[in-house]
């Protein structure tokens, strides 16, 4: 039987958008910044609270945004509330640089978004994180389209890392992305730049796939994932 495609909706923020002041966080979450000592951490925390809850605001418009809090779970993913009452929403951040990326899904399902720069990997990073299949795959081409497959390859896995609520507790060479079907050419760059295309991610040890979507939008990769098979709903992009 075909799986239900669930709608995503996603948005990318700039951190020039984000309020100065903290009107727009809770209570809770004023208590969680005033923690964080390094001004880089409280940016980042910032940054991906602020593209969230404009992600969330366009399910719940009538709330303030200082009304939806972005909580981290015991595992560290992003859980979402209206006061103390949890909000039926899959939601998962990523921040690169000076951009925040948010993913959310309507109801408790699995799902990871990721936002990385289209930049050289080392031949370090390349044996620590790739299977020797993925590796083949950007060696095989030029180096400039190899390190760009390399970026989407990592975005994806990383996207499943947080899909499966492990992150980086769990080794990157255990997934493997699909490569047949996904048209790995110089040429489908351009094609595929800023439209979203589809990617598979494989769980070699639990032998179980992983679906989503990766886009190109200028020198950034957004990749989403799920154990489900998702459809782009609404892009706030």
């Amino acid at each position: 039987m075909a799986l239900e495609r669930l709608s995503v909706s996603t948005r990318l923020a700039h951190t020039h958008e984000v309020p100065v002041g903290d009107p727009w966080l809770g209570p809770r979450e004023i208590a969680l910044q005033e923690t964080m000592k390094v001004a880089k951490r409280r940016g980042d925390f910032r940054l991906g609270r602020f593209v969230a809850k404009r992600l969330l605001a366009t399910r719940y418009p009538e709330l303030p945004l200082a009304r939806l809090e972005i909580l981290p779970d015991e595992d560290g993913a992003p859980c979402c509330y209206e006061g103390e009452q949890p909000l039926p929403v899959s939601l998962s951040l990523s921040h690169r640089g000076s951009y925040g990326f948010a993913a959310m899904r309507v109801g408790a399902h699995s799902l990871g978004c990721d936002l990385e720069l289209v930049e050289p990997r080392s031949p370090a990073f390349m044996r620590d994180y790739f299977t020797e299949h993925e590796q083949a795959v950007f060696v095989a081409h030029p180096v400039d389209a190899g390190a760009l497959w390399a970026n989407v390859f990592w975005s994806a896995k990383e996207s499943v890392l947080k899909a499966l609520r492990t992150g980086l507790r769990r080794d990157a060479r255990g997934l493997e992305v699909e490569v047949e079907g996904l048209g790995v050419e110089v040429e489908g760059f351009e094609v595929r730049a800023a439209q979203w295309s589809p990617v598979c991610v494989r769980d070699l040890e639990a032998q179980r796939d992983y679906h989503g979507f990766w886009q190109r939008r200028g020198e950034q990769i957004l990749t989403l994932a799920s154990s489900d098979r998702l459809r782009i709903g609404a892009e706030c992009i």
